[in-house]
């Protein structure tokens, strides 16, 4: 394939439309925003309450102007559950409602439903009061547990979780008009579950790895993507990269979050850089048509 760069923003906070877009029309090169369906038209954002700060995100007209205007929406779940197992990091004892795990985002959802190994096998808990409180490693439950978890134990989602977080997502995208056919996995977290479950509902997967470029790439759910933020890549490095793409025919994902880390400067030298190189730049839905069959 020809050398092409894909820029994906994630979340759908307004500084899409704000920050990135102005940008992007002045190169007239198209992106992707990765939109959270439950987040649509919210302000504070839901980020207050995981990240102990809010951001105002887009609505309905921003997302159906932005698809007129050429961008692809993609799915960023519906309430950017991570759709991987985390850990326990101590045992939890018959009886007990906490599981102490190396992060909390897999119990921020009061109600799911979650599938632990125990000492027998697996057992299906769920979730109680929402066990986000910044610094927080524990997952709270709703009843006690009935077999005891091991230190090291996976905890995931149950797949009726995962299955409707990218239903639903799409279902709900889709109801503003625009079409769906591919997903940015939240967190960039992607497990056995949702590798089974995506390719029923999606095309293609934006962030199946961190880092890198695609060279001659098949698989439309094994894309690798590099975060564009200066605290991922140095001024040099952003040249080297897109240098790499240009030498190699590669498919390169570009994935940020325009409310922090990727500014407009930064969406600017990226895309000026795209054109000195000669690089086609599009949304993820042209790219994935571009690739050979395996």
């Amino acid at each position: 394939m020809e050398p092409t760069v894909v820029f994906v923003y994630d979340d759908g906070p307004i500084a899409d439309y704000e920050t990135a877009y102005p940008v992007h029309q002045r190169f007239d090169a198209p992106a992707c925003i990765a939109v959270v369906s439950e987040w649509l038209g919210t302000s504070p954002g839901p980020l207050r309450r995981v990240l102990g700060r809010g951001t105002e995100y887009l609505d309905e007209s921003h997302v159906r102007e932005l698809a007129d205007a050429g961008w692809e929406v993609l799915s960023h779940g519906a309430a950017h559950r991570p759709l991987d197992a985390t850990r326990t990091t101590a045992r939890a004892d018959r009886g007990d409602r906490v599981l102490h795990v190396e992060t909390d985002i897999h119990g921020r959802e009061q109600g799911d439903t979650l599938v632990v190994e125990t000492v027998h096998g697996e057992t299906r808990v769920t979730v109680g009061r929402a066990s986000h409180l910044p610094g927080r490693t524990a997952i709270v439950l709703r009843d006690p547990l009935v077999e005891s978890v091991p230190d090291g134990a996976s905890v995931r989602f149950a797949e009726e979780v995962v299955r409707d977080e990218l239903e639903t997502s799409k279902r709900d995208l889709e109801a503003l008009g625009v079409s769906v056919d591919d997903v940015a996995l939240p967190y960039s977290r992607y497990g056995p579950t949702d590798r089974e479950v995506v390719p029923e509902v999606y095309d293609g997967v934006a962030n199946a790895a961190l880092g890198g470029v695609n060279i001659d790439p098949t698989d439309p759910y094994d894309l690798r993507r590099q975060y564009l933020g200066r605290d991922a890549l140095t001024d040099e490095q952003l040249e080297r990269f897109l240098e790499t793409v240009r030498d190699r025919n590669a498919l390169a994902l570009f994935g940020g979050h325009s409310h922090r880390h990727v500014d407009a400067d930064r969406i600017a030298d990226a895309l000026g850089l795209a054109r000195e190189f000669e690089i086609r730049v599009t949304t993820l839905r042209d790219a994935l048509a571009s690739l050979p069959d395996d």
